[in-house]
């Protein structure tokens, strides 16, 4: 019955997300202060001025990230309703969002990451339009605008351009226009910054420095408990058991759903190789990977028997999150 329920669309399955995500993030909530990454995660112009804003506001800081994680949550919702990627309305890609997205506490605090994955959502939505286009379609154009207004909170948002032309190749024949036109898109935010920098006697080449510092290389691996460990493996697993159904399923899909998930596994890879070799270890790249990550799971928990095994699986994965904010609240994290 719970399991019917909480893989469903009813009104009870969104409240039941919202409350979940309430809980996990409540000791966030009650804990004092605010926790920037490091400066560089803050010297964009977009992510700089709302971190002035949240400076001395903790609590505005948490809720302004709490609000846009479930935004992002139940845009996925909206972009499996409009493209059936899952032959099933249902609330899970919102629900698996808010577990990869609220899972630890580094990700529940104001990240400039949290404000530029909506503009992930948004490229890859306008992507997913592209299927049908004619030749030269003009989404890749406004797909790689969004990538360039999202680079304005989190500059390395922009190696993303990579994945814009691997989902070219996927789902279209070759025109070179559609592989230029990411990049003017790209590039339109920078080029109206440097007016208005000029214009406004900014300084140019302090602008110019935080963007060399946040894209130099770097490898500040982090040390995160075991428990966070064994969260990542567990997801691991689920994520190789559901892709591996995939793979079995695949050649019964529609051709477009097909090209969709091929998107989502390369919108997967380049999330994980920008987060491993270029964000610098930042676990806010973990919302962008999300995206990837709940439908993948949505559509194996939607599709595959619902045997008890794999109705556990999810109750096993829910059950670990809630351990999570446990151990949160009496900080073991």
């Amino acid at each position: 019955m719970f399991y019917k329920l909480i893989t469903g669309n009813r009104f009870v399955t969104a409240s039941i997300i919202f409350l979940l995500a309430t809980g996990l993030w409540m000791p966030e909530f009650l804990s004092p202060g605010i926790a920037f990454r490091n400066e560089a995660d803050s010297s964009m112009p977009l992510s700089s001025l709302l971190s002035q804003l949240f400076e001395n506001a903790p609590i505005v800081s948490k809720l302004m990230a709490f609000v846009l994680m479930l935004i992002e949550a139940f845009m996925l919702v909206r972009i499996n309703a409009r493209f059936v990627l899952v032959q099933q309305r249902t609330f899970l890609p919102a629900l698996f969002f808010v577990i990869v997205a609220s899972h630890s506490p580094e990700l529940m605090q104001w990240n400039p990451v949290l404000p530029a994955t909506i503009f992930m959502i948004l490229a890859l939505e306008l992507i997913f339009h592209s299927h049908q286009e004619d030749p030269n379609s003009y989404r890749f154009f406004e797909a790689g605008l969004m990538l360039g207004l999202g680079s304005l909170f989190y500059a390395p948002l922009a190696y993303m351009l990579g994945f814009i032309w691997i989902a070219n190749m996927v789902q279209r024949p070759f025109y070179w226009r559609e592989y230029v036109l990411p990049v003017l898109g790209l590039s339109v935010p920078f080029m109206v910054t440097f007016a208005l920098l000029f214009l406004g006697d900014g300084s140019i080449p302090r602008f110019i420095a935080g963007i060399e510092s946040i894209f130099a290389i770097q490898f500040n691996i982090p040390h995160y408990p075991w428990i966070l460990w064994v969260f990542w493996i567990y997801l691991g697993f689920l994520i190789l058991l559901s892709s591996v159904f995939l793979v079995k399923v695949f050649q019964f899909r529609k051709i477009y759903v097909r090209n969709y998930f091929m998107v989502l596994f390369w919108l997967f890879i380049s999330g994980s190789l920008v987060f491993l070799l270029l964000s610098g270890f930042n676990a806010g790249f973990s919302y962008v990977i999300g995206i990837s990550i709940s439908f993948i799971l949505t559509n194996y928990f939607v599709n595959a028997r619902k045997s008890i095994v794999n109705k556990s699986l999810l109750y096993l994965l829910l059950t670990y999150v809630v351990f999570l904010a446990l151990a949160n609240l009496m900080g073991k994290l």
